[in-house]
């Protein structure tokens, strides 16, 4: 049994090496690629302000800051056009894609 366990494991582990050494890889067709390309995920960027109410007692008297939240303002980025691909002899590949943060339309 231990001697079939040690046989078991060993080819698992030379296929699942195999597999994500085959995905792993940036080439056409493969799942990376394709999420390089074209992520499944939108970054977001949240920004808080904070306005202190009270800014001349604070600094006058040596008071407590008295904070009022602003926000979020929430920022999604965006590509501004479809990413251009250049391939260099097969050996490696560059990505020219110009992306901004726009401010989301709900806040």
């Amino acid at each position: 049994m231990i001697i079939f366990g040690g046989i078991v494991a060993g080819f698992f582990t030379s296929w699942v090496d195999l597999y994500i050494d085959n995905e792993v890889i940036l080439r056409n067709g493969s799942q990376s690629f394709g999420w390089w390309r074209k992520p499944p995920v939108t970054p977001t960027m949240s920004i808080y302000i904070y306005n202190v109410t009270n800014a001349d007692a604070f600094l006058n008297n040596g008071e407590k800051p008295v904070l009022d939240e602003l926000g979020p303002y929430v920022y999604r980025l965006v590509a501004l056009f479809p990413p251009l691909l250049h391939f260099f002899n097969n050996l490696w590949l560059e990505k020219c894609e110009a992306q901004v943060f726009r401010r989301t339309a709900n806040n």
